[in-house]
């Protein structure tokens, strides 16, 4: 017994697309009408005689309207699917254009980064670089400018206290006179610190000023320990003693000097150089030499 049907079966399988491809639509409608007008007057029906009956027309005209109706809307889905796909490949193409764009901008940031960033640091370096270079000759010349500062400083300090030194000796000067002119009795103690000065005792002379002479002479001769001669040439308070050994000289004058030497010496230099012989009795007479 032979089996059969009355249409064509259209098995329905699986086919894996490996990428979008296009078919001409008029081809493809074509094979589509072929493949659906095979079921309108197969010969296979032959077999059963038909007298011509008006459900048969009908049939057959259902089935031409149903292929026809198929058709277009084969014909509607492959022009719509050919503008989806135009419209995917539209969007694909803008979006690879935007893609490449953003991939050129972000390269060329991170170039721009990269070389900003390398930039930044080598003239971050460099600039560290030059100011510590800066730094170290500001700090430098700060040095030197607080070295020259503090020479000028000391400087000024000196000449101030030389001539403060000046100034305390000049009133020093003043007032041993004034005080000699109020008590010419201490004269008498400046003699007799003189006469205890050398060691060979005999042929000691003193010599005092005529001012001194006069009032000098109104006492008694046991008042000095030594002869006296009156010298012109000394100012009132001065006198100096002539020996064998030489002159011990107690002017105030040459008390001042030495004082004035002593007190430079330490106050530059900080120690006192001898000015030359010294006495050896409380500093008040200067050997000068054989007289």
């Amino acid at each position: 017994m032979n089996s059969f049907i009355n249409r064509k079966v259209y098995k329905k399988c699986t086919v894996e697309l490996n990428g979008l491809c296009l078919v001409d639509g008029q081809f493809a409608f074509e094979r589509l009408r072929e493949r659906l007008t095979v079921a309108v007057g197969t010969p296979e029906r032959d077999w059963q005689e038909s007298d011509g009956s008006d459900s048969e027309a009908e049939e057959r005209g259902e089935e031409e309207g149903l292929a026809a109706e198929i058709g277009r809307q084969a014909e509607d889905i492959l022009r719509e699917a050919r503008l989806r796909a135009d419209k995917l490949i539209r969007e694909a193409e803008e979006t690879a254009g935007r893609r490449t764009t953003e991939i050129e901008e972000e390269a060329r940031a991170e170039g721009h980064t990269q070389g900003y960033a390398k930039g930044y640091a080598e003239g971050r370096e460099e600039g560290f670089r030059r100011g510590e270079n800066e730094v170290r000759h500001l700090l430098n010349r700060s040095k030197e400018l607080v070295r020259l500062a503090e020479k000028a400083a000391q400087a000024e300090f000196l000449r101030a206290d030389r001539e403060i030194l000046g100034l305390a000796l000049r009133i020093a000067e003043r007032i041993v006179r004034a005080s000699l002119a109020v008590e010419p009795q201490r004269l008498l103690e400046i003699a007799r610190s003189l006469t205890l000065l050398p060691e060979e005792k005999e042929g000691m002379v003193l010599h005092l000023s005529a001012r001194d002479a006069e009032w000098v002479g109104e006492l008694a001769p046991e008042s000095l320990p030594c002869p006296w001669v009156k010298d012109d040439s000394l100012a009132v308070g001065d006198c100096f003693l002539d020996c064998r050994e030489g002159v011990y000289d107690a002017s105030l004058a040459d008390q001042l000097a030495k004082l004035e030497h002593f007190l430079r010496e330490e106050l530059e230099h900080g120690g006192v150089e001898p000015a030359g012989p010294e006495s050896a009795g409380g500093g008040t007479g200067q050997r000068a030499g054989p007289g």
